[in-house]
């Protein structure tokens, strides 16, 4: 819940009304060949032209046709007054740009010195944004401002159009806002809505104004709505102010500010608060077994604070700044799921991340510095939870040692540890790595490598100094073998098979005596052989002269031999690690089987895999699924499926269920943990969705309109019976 993403509710653009204005307003091709205007030459056809000498008017009749650069005008009759500057042009009047904008009307004057003028029962379409104004008078009143009288406007290409918006008066000011008074929308020619006045931006470039509330409803919530106010401060900076109101549960308000200072800084800053009538009774909504793990330690005061920032720095420094901070500790599991969030948490969240990155790099070598602070949200005390203020890491890859064959790679870090409670303190990890890559016959890849681990700590309240010593060694040989078959229809099939086998060995060292951090502070001694094939086999085929692949099959198998396990005394020794193996079949583009997965060779069964399948057309219609299952833990089964019913009716479902064993019976159990289904209608210029869904601890539907141009303005939420 990090701020709203507001882009969807876009109201209508005319800011190519400009263009517009410049066809209707600006007809030079009026002219006859005895004149000529700085806009260019002008061509004009006509049954009748003449002039006027003792009125000065040059007059076109008869299906007269202006053509002036890509701009075209055609009239019954057009008259142009060169004395006074004024074009009028009358009888069925078209005027067309090159880009596909026109503009109709009976009657159109026009003064060309100041380029104001009307047209009589006007229609205007503006192509970049399909906005179509009807009015019974259009005037250009400025530069910049129009005036319809009696307008109609929509984006809607039928007639009548699915929707549109009647204003007595209608004023367009391009780059600021088209305001209406007397302003009824309706659909299908019927009127359903009315609002003595209206103010709607009309341009594509972020504008101040009220974006279109959202209204919900639900048991918990009760009637709901969501407004928020768009502030566009400058180009370079804006904010949204945001109030919520949820008539049985509360009242939200936030603040999002955005802000780029210059090239590469830039930042958002998010506070939002949130005023709990009962959080007693908000508890009682949620049917999640034991809070999720979380402590119930939130009060009727809720909210969250979020900070980012990325400033590029001379020298190729970087820093960034990630800060987040809720008021407690169940603040995901009530606001994870909230649709107005542009961010949305997962309520299974058990730890949230602050930082601060300041970082530098050079060819092959990285220094990287971070404060890290972390809140654990199943703790509602924090005082033990390890802190790292701050880390340092120092790497470098692939460095060639002083012009010889060897390379040398180093990772090496310091980290100063921090907690209220518990032991902490400092430690230094260097971890250079020497190698040798080599092709023995040209046929092989051969590298062989020596590493040593130095780690030393300093812990809190302890004069003495603790460290540990390391070294590892590794053999890595691989291969590739590939062979071309021809096909008879002149395509190819490349078949290509990796095999590869490495060594691995670390001395097996008790390190009980070091302070426990993190995973780096207990390395396994490992004697170890790892060995793997990979096999791909990829097709070839011309089209239209175009050479297409596709990748018809991938695999891949590996296993491990622990040759300490195998000289292990006693009995149970199992120096043969599980088979981890992938496949991937790929029979046609729109076809794909996966499967991948662990194999135990002992109890000869899984300890864990993933089955999947996907099958889609070129319509877009297609249906997935997938098994995951783990051994000991639970087992989940995805499916999902999108119809395209028709070229305007899309249907969607997806389902989420978790499988597992009766512990009583034996007998197989599926759960169901979310079901959605939804309809999407989408026509030229406006759309409606309806979604159902249902979780274990609700059931909610949403119907979501748009019209095209305006975005999203309405959407319904209520919770199911």
């Amino acid at each position: 819940m990090v701020g709203r993403d507001w882009s969807g509710y876009r109201s209508i653009s005319v800011g190519g009304l400009l263009l517009l204005s410049l066809i209707l307003f600006f007809p030079a091709p009026l002219l006859s060949q005895e004149l000529s205007l700085p806009e260019g030459p002008v061509q004009i056809e006509a049954d009748r032209l003449t002039y006027d000498r003792e009125r000065d008017v040059y007059i076109a009749e008869g299906r007269a046709v202006v053509v002036q650069g890509g701009l075209r005008m055609e009239a019954s009759r057009i008259l142009f007054f060169r004395g006074e500057m004024r074009v009028v042009a009358s009888g069925d009047v078209v005027v067309t740009d090159p880009g596909g904008s026109v503009a109709r009307g009976d009657r159109l004057e026009i003064d060309l010195d100041t380029g104001l003028g009307s047209m009589e029962w006007g229609y205007l379409f503006y192509r970049p944004e399909n906005l179509h104004i009807r009015g019974r008078s259009l005037k250009r009143l400025a530069r910049d401002t129009y005036e319809v009288e009696e307008g109609r406007f929509t984006t809607c290409d039928c007639i009548p159009p699915d929707w549109s918006f009647y204003g007595s008066k209608v004023r367009v000011t391009l780059g600021e806002y088209l305001t209406a008074r007397d302003t009824s929308f309706y659909i299908k020619g019927l009127p359903v809505l009315y609002s003595p006045y209206v103010v709607i931006p009309v341009k594509r470039e972020r504008q101040t104004g009220f974006l279109l509330p959202r209204f919900g409803l639900s048991e918990l919530r009760g009637p709901a709505m969501y407004n928020a106010f768009f502030w566009a401060i400058g180009r370079s900076q804006d904010a949204t102010f945001y109030l919520d109101y949820e008539a049985d549960r509360g009242l939200g308000k936030g603040i999002q500010y955005r802000y780029v200072r210059k090239r590469g800084s830039q930042g958002e800053v998010f506070l939002y608060h949130y005023r709990e009538d009962d959080i007693e009774r908000v508890r009682k909504y949620r049917s999640l077994e034991n809070n999720l793990g979380h402590p119930q330690n939130a009060s009727d005061d809720r909210w969250i604070f979020t900070f980012k920032h990325l400033e590029e720095l001379p020298y190729g420094i970087s820093l960034r700044a990630d800060i987040a901070e809720v008021s407690d500790d169940e603040y995901f599991l009530d606001f994870w799921r909230d649709p107005d969030r542009r961010d949305r948490k997962d309520r299974e969240l058990q730890r949230l991340e602050s930082n601060i990155t300041l970082s530098k790099g050079w060819n092959r070598w990285s220094l990287v510095t971070q404060f890290r602070y972390f809140d654990d949200l199943l703790k509602e005390d924090d005082s033990d939870t390890l802190q790292r203020l701050p880390q340092i890491d120092l790497t470098a890859s692939s460095i060639k040692v002083f012009g010889s064959p060897f390379y040398l790679s180093i990772d090496s870090s310091l980290v100063n540890f921090y907690r209220e409670e518990g032991i902490d303190g400092v430690r230094v990890d260097l971890h250079p790595v020497l190698s040798l890559p080599l092709r023995p016959w040209d046929l092989f890849e051969f590298t062989p490598e020596a590493g040593l681990r130095e780690t030393r700590y300093w812990v809190s309240e302890e004069e003495r100094e603790r460290s540990r010593n390391l070294y590892h060694l590794s053999l890595h040989l691989q291969t590739t073998l590939v062979r071309i078959f021809d096909l008879p229809d002149g395509g190819r099939l490349r078949h290509m098979v990796r095999p590869e086998v490495s060594y691995t060995y670390i001395p097996d060292k008790d390190q009980s005596h070091l302070p426990s951090f993190d995973e780096v502070d207990r390395i396994a001694g490992e004697n170890r052989i790892t060995y793997s094939v990979t096999s791909i086999l990829t097709g070839r085929r011309v089209e239209g002269g175009k050479r297409i692949y596709h990748d018809y099959l991938y695999i891949k198998l590996s296993q491990s031999y622990d040759i300490a396990e195998a000289r292990r005394d006693g009995e149970g020794r199992r120096p043969f690690s599980e088979i981890s193996g992938e496949l991937n079949i790929y029979p046609t583009p729109y076809i794909s089987i996966g499967a991948e997965g662990d194999f135990e060779p002992y109890s000869r069964s899984f300890t864990e895999y993933l089955l999947s399948f996907e099958i889609r057309d070129g319509r877009g219609s297609g249906f997935s699924s997938s098994y995951n299952y783990t051994r000991g833990s639970g087992n989940y089964i995805d499916i999902s499926a999108d119809v395209v019913v028709t070229s305007k009716v899309r249907a969607f479902h997806r389902s989420r269920f978790s499988h597992y064993k009766d512990p009583l019976t034996g007998s197989d159990k599926f759960a169901t943990l979310e079901t959605v289904f939804g309809l999407k209608y989408q026509s030229q210029c406006w759309g409606i969705e309806v979604v159902r869904t249902e979780r274990p601890d609700e059931r909610l539907i949403m119907v979501t309109i748009n019209l095209l141009g305006l975005g999203e303005v309405a959407g319904i939420r209520g919770s199911l019976p």
